[in-house]
């Protein structure tokens, strides 16, 4: 079955196993998956989003989007790369011991890389700090509103639906599709960051290397990485930094 994508290794991707390799390998296990963002869908570009969670403590440390159907087996690499590299809680840049993940046929082409990496790879239909967390998300967007915590968590266990061949590759990639949304719909809590007096800077100056700030009245609470692939990637993690403040700060 054709699940729409092969995985892309090398420097032009974000899962560069030699730049992984150099990471320190350590006992910390991660929860990993993807789930349907209830509270866009139905608009232009069906978005997924992807977290990566630590087991232990409940901490976000990678989240992503995959904007143009069901995640794919690149999806979950970046996805991965990013926690391993640039985790959001800002701890240590590490390779975990162990991965936890939903049983994905889509995915299976990641399995042995990350084996090679002296990773351990847990398939498994209970990822509670994963479930958790979509749970609190879900309650902050006002999505799925409707279904008890239960039916929601069996929801994150269904198999993805097919992802669809694309007709049109260049007209309808991610970054088109989002042409039609707008900056609220892409950013949701960049926005709410905003009209709640807080703001966040792009770009570097003589004083401040990272590329993206998150900033308030009080200070500078979050400053990303000096260099991203693209500023997309760089409002992405701001992103998921307020989305996780928001969570811990009750909000």
């Amino acid at each position: 079955m054709d699940w729409g994508d092969r995985l892309k290794l090398g420097k032009s991707s974000a899962f560069v196993k030699t730049a992984l390799r150099r990471l320190p390998l350590t006992e910390a296990a991660f929860e990993a998956d993807f789930f349907l963002d209830t509270a866009s869908s139905g608009r232009p570009g069906e978005r997924w989003t992807g977290m990566v969670i630590g087991r232990e403590f409940g901490d976000l440390l990678a989240m992503e989007e995959a904007c143009s159907g069901p995640p794919t087996v690149n999806d979950l690499a970046t996805l991965l790369a990013h926690a391993m590299r640039r985790p959001l809680n800002g701890g240590d840049r590490q390779r975990p011991h162990t991965i936890y993940r939903r049983d994905r046929p889509q995915w299976q082409e990641l399995l042995p890389h990350l084996r090679q990496l002296g990773i351990e790879v847990v398939l498994s239909e209970d990822l509670p700090a994963f479930d958790d967390t979509v749970l609190d998300w879900m309650q902050q967007t006002k999505a799925n509103t409707r279904l008890s915590a239960d039916e929601i968590k069996e929801a994150l266990r269904q198999p993805f639906p097919q992802r669809r061949p694309d007709r049109f590759p260049e007209a309808m990639s991610p970054r088109a599709r989002t042409k039609t949304m707008s900056f609220d719909e892409l950013y949701p809590n960049i926005a709410w960051w905003a009209q709640g007096g807080g703001w966040v800077e792009l770009g570097r100056d003589d004083c401040r290397r990272s590329l993206v700030r998150v900033l308030d009245i009080g200070g500078m609470l979050w400053d990303g990485q000096e260099e991203y692939d693209s500023v997309g990637t760089a409002m992405d993690e701001a992103e998921a930094f307020i989305a996780q403040w928001r969570k811990e700060n009750g909000y």
